[in-house]
């Protein structure tokens, strides 16, 4: 990470434009290559303690806060239970935590600190967590993807394509380990009214290869959005995302895979099982011939599709399981044929 760099988070320390500085305890000089490019765990505590208490005692110059190794002087870190406590209501108030979400707002942040070490991008990220204490908002790209020094992922809402760090427990509805909530309000507004996803989907534009891969985890995030409006009983705007999705990422463009079948069980969730079924005589076309094709194949070079025909296998599986949970009985009835013919084949 860049924040591993002195340079980096000297720069955080300073006024860029009309962004301000960001807020830290440690001074310049302690954030200086060479210093703090490690923390140890002591285990002195098992209490939680307030991160600030934590960072002020890093900060310090109490001899009982370091140890000697050699020639360096190490600061520790007595325990990995951390909290940041703050005023729920105000919290609300000055639009920290959206209205939408007021009812869902904690008085207090804790997660553990998973290492034994923390590194100087993680001692600044604590840092700067301890001191904002949400005043300027916090986004990740991924929960999943942070160190274990901030092990946050129930606090995070999906916004869009990035997920707010904020003091709101997890909608137990949604929430998916590594990945948090969604936030349904922010996220409808981004991805449906403000990206622009240029001429991806103009019968002249070629896509690269590029551009094709990056479309994979927009198409996740819309999804997770239309699961969370069904949830919330909002089937009208959730009709809309599955429409949109296909509109922008057509299938001559895009090709349709094995995740399109998310959609499906959104529309049917939602009541529109006309929209649903049309979606899902779509898939099973598109896998019926991959599955053709692949065992009219010579024996001999059809073991290099074992993998596409696994792959066609578990959609027809979850086809099936879909439409007979809402009651589909003419996809149901579609799939129970197609597979009765080829199964002998594809196992």
């Amino acid at each position: 990470m860049l924040s591993s760099g002195d340079w980096y988070v000297h720069q955080l320390m300073r006024k860029i434009y009309k962004s301000d500085a960001l807020p830290f305890t440690l001074s310049y000089d302690q954030y200086n290559k060479g210093i703090n490019e490690v923390c140890a765990y002591s285990g002195q505590l098992q209490e939680r303690v307030e991160l600030q208490d934590l960072i002020d005692l890093i900060a310090s110059d109490d001899p009982a806060s370091r140890f000697q190794s050699g020639s360096r002087s190490i600061a520790i870190y007595p325990t990995k239970k951390v909290k940041i406590t703050l005023d729920s209501v105000s919290m609300v108030k000055n639009g920290i935590v959206p209205a939408n979400l007021a009812d869902r707002v904690v008085g207090t942040v804790e997660w553990d600190i998973k290492s034994n070490y923390l590194y100087k991008n993680d001692l600044m990220l604590l840092d700067f967590l301890a001191k904002n204490k949400f005043k300027r908002p916090v986004y990740f790209v991924s929960p999943s993807s942070m160190s274990d020094a901030v092990d946050v992922d129930k606090y995070c809402y999906q916004e869009g394509f990035i997920y707010r760090f904020m003091p709101v427990k997890p909608d137990d509805r949604d929430f998916i380990k590594g990945v948090g909530s969604v936030n349904s309000e922010a996220s409808y507004d981004i991805l449906m009214n403000k990206c622009k996803w240029g001429n991806l989907n103009q019968p002249g534009v070629y896509v690269d290869r590029e551009s094709y891969r990056n479309t994979m985890m927009p198409k996740q995030d819309f999804a997770r959005l239309a699961r969370k409006l069904t949830i919330e009983g909002k089937n009208d705007s959730a009709v809309k995302v599955c429409d949109y999705v296909q509109k922008i990422f057509p299938d001559n463009k895009v090709h349709f895979d094995y995740y399109m079948i998310q959609f499906v069980d959104v529309y049917y969730k939602a009541g529109a099982f006309d929209k649903g079924n049309k979606l899902a005589t779509k898939l099973m076309q598109i896998y019926q011939q991959n599955t053709d094709y692949y065992l009219s194949l010579n024996p001999e070079f059809r073991s290099n599709y074992d993998e596409d025909l696994n792959e066609a296998y578990g959609f027809f599986n979850s086809m099936k399981q879909i439409a007979d949970q809402y009651n589909q009985k003419a996809i149901s009835q579609k799939v129970d044929k197609f597979m009765n013919e080829r199964m002998g084949s594809m196992k």
